[in-house]
């Protein structure tokens, strides 16, 4: 998986979710994305089994595209928390039987996270990798921010209760200053 950034790192892998969870744990809770991309027999079950033996059940949370996948995982574990991800309007939320709706950074809109979570539901956002947008999304009042770089995220969140009202202002303005956003190069080049 590494041959996309240097040859060097040709041989690396991409790890295997039990090995994830055994480095996750006692240190942080683990996001879990279902995807359905052809190898999906038994997709629910062979996670929930992962993640029992790891004992994690209480530290990790499921998301996906696959609202179907969703409904088949919660028939198996009724209480572990779940969340949707969305990449355009989805509708009346209250229809979701979900505990967080993630939505696209760059449809996330103070308007749609207050209607998220006034649904009941705790909002996210997907993919934040700069320290602009992190602050912009936690000045929204997002609930949680999936990112490549965690540790920026933690550094801006600690930044930002630091912050008097004045200065949190002054961050919304960003968007309309059209302050530049520094890039950085992901494998994916996703937003």
């Amino acid at each position: 998986m590494g041959s996309w950034f240097n040859t060097g790192f040709s041989a690396e892998r991409v790890p295997l979710l039990a090995e994830i969870l055994e480095l996750a744990k006692g240190k942080c809770r683990v996001l879990i994305e279902l995807k359905y991309y052809g190898h999906n027999e038994q997709l629910e079950q062979r996670v929930v089994d992962i993640v029992e033996e790891a004992g994690m059940e209480d530290y990790i949370a499921i998301m996906s595209l696959q609202y179907s996948g969703l409904q088949n995982f919660k028939a198996l574990r009724p209480n572990w928390p779940l969340g949707l991800l969305s990449t355009q309007y989805i509708g009346k939320l209250s229809n979701f039987d979900v505990n967080f709706i993630a939505v696209n950074a760059n449809t996330a809109k103070p308007t749609a996270i207050r209607r998220i979570q006034s649904a009941g539901k705790l909002a996210y956002v997907w993919t934040v990798n700069d320290r602009v947008s992190m602050a912009r999304m936690m000045a929204f009042g997002v609930d949680g921010i999936i990112t490549d770089e965690p540790a920026m995220a933690a550094e801006v969140r600690t930044a930002i209760k630091l912050l008097n009202p004045m200065e949190r202002l002054l961050l919304h303005t960003t968007v309309l200053l059209k302050m530049p956003i520094p890039s950085r190069l992901y494998r994916d080049k996703s937003p």
